[in-house]
């Protein structure tokens, strides 16, 4: 199972995004790979500067190839 928590400030600052992966010990041995609008990122970055829409995805494979995905779709109207 997956879940997840994002908090969103209204400053340019944007924390706690977050996967949390449950189950037997045997199971919690996933690849996960984060994308942001469709890259492959190692870190989340997003520049709230500017009005924009990013997607996160993160992605879950167990061991047998099977896969989980979670989406946020992020809207922000830019901060100074």
């Amino acid at each position: 199972m997956i879940s997840d928590q994002a908090s969103a400030f209204a400053n340019p600052a944007y924390a706690a995004i977050g996967t949390t992966i449950t189950g037997p010990t045997a199971d919690l041995n996933l690849g996960i790979k984060t994308f942001l609008n469709g890259a492959l990122v190692s870190n989340i970055v997003i520049d709230t500067s500017e009005p924009a829409t990013d997607t996160i995805d993160f992605v879950a494979t167990d061991q047998s190839g099977l896969t989980a995905k979670r989406t946020f779709h992020l809207a922000h109207l830019g901060c100074e």
